[in-house]
């Protein structure tokens, strides 16, 4: 039996779409990958590097014992002043900047206020 109009059509049709579905996934995953690639270089000229085993930073320079324990200090204090403690009370005490203000306003308060 030969194959009719119908059948070639059918053939034609399927091979297309197949063709076309193998084309767009290769220029799809083509794109992400271009994709990932840019965004590599851009993170790399900033001195961030990503490979496989994770992300490495470079630093221009090398922070000495003293440098590192200021760093570590200050942010200690910032944690300090962000925080807030609530007495048994219900008052909630915030305390004041551990550092000396620069402005000439006083805190009368001590940082403590009643919860209503």
């Amino acid at each position: 039996m030969a194959p009719n109009l119908v059948d070639i059509f059918s053939l034609i049709t399927t091979i297309t779409l197949c063709a076309g579905f193998v084309f767009f996934a290769v220029y799809g995953l083509r794109t992400i990958q271009a994709g990932i690639a840019s965004t590599k270089e851009s993170l790399k000229s900033k001195g961030l590097t990503v490979s496989r085993t994770g992300v490495s930073l470079k630093t221009d320079k090398r922070m000495d014992r003293d440098e590192y324990l200021n760093a570590t200090q200050r942010g200690f204090v910032n944690l300090v002043e962000a925080s807030s403690f609530r007495r048994g009370d219900g008052t909630v005490v915030t305390p004041g900047p551990l550092l000396p203000s620069r402005s000439t306003e006083s805190n009368d308060s001590h940082g403590v206020r009643k919860n209503k």
